[in-house]
């Protein structure tokens, strides 16, 4: 390993006159971002909303009441990890996780948010348990999709450059892969 990092480091310095220096990142973008723009664009955006791209968010939204009530503890947790996370990714320009199915961010908490699950369908109505296997299989069927396309044709059919969420910020409330 070690003797990888120096033909690393070397080439670097052959090539750019800097041993840590790569070449790659030059124009990039600040990383920071509106909130006043990240935060609605992964909650109600129709091109990165999380309850668009995972309806079975709100079943786990509606089971952390219940999940708080049976160990408090686990359920604060849960809840602060997730709105910290949330808020932090919301800062970023890049909220999205751009040129990917949906906000591709949100896959570090999301089986957190999944311990509610079993505590949504409490109590557990048959009309309930049908509108909630309903959920889950949209949600299923969304991922599905996400799996069996090429999510990059949206990105080169629209014939984007490369920090096209950058310059039009608003992007993802007028285009969505989904829809």
């Amino acid at each position: 390993m070690g003797l990888g990092i120096l033909v690393w480091a070397g080439f670097n310095k052959f090539r750019y006159g800097s041993f840590l220096f790569s070449g790659k990142g030059v124009n990039h973008p600040s990383p920071l971002g509106n909130p006043v723009i990240g935060l609605p664009g992964l909650l109600i955006s129709p091109g990165k909303s999380i309850f668009l791209y995972s309806p079975a968010v709100l079943l786990a939204l509606a089971g952390l009441r219940h999940l708080v009530r049976a160990d408090r503890a686990l359920g604060v947790a849960v809840i602060a990890t997730v709105s910290i996370h949330l808020a932090m990714i919301s800062m970023l320009s890049f909220y999205g996780g751009d040129w990917c199915w949906g906000p591709r961010y949100f896959v570090a908490t999301l089986p957190m948010l999944s311990l509610a699950f079993p505590f949504a369908a409490k109590p557990a109505t048959s009309l309930r348990r049908f509108a909630y296997g309903a959920v889950v299989g949209v949600s299923f069927v969304i991922q599905l999709l996400g799996l069996s396309l090429d999510h990059h044709r949206f990105f080169y059919a629209r014939s984007l450059p490369a920090f096209f969420w950058y310059a039009d910020r608003t992007f993802y409330f007028h285009e969505s892969a989904l829809l």
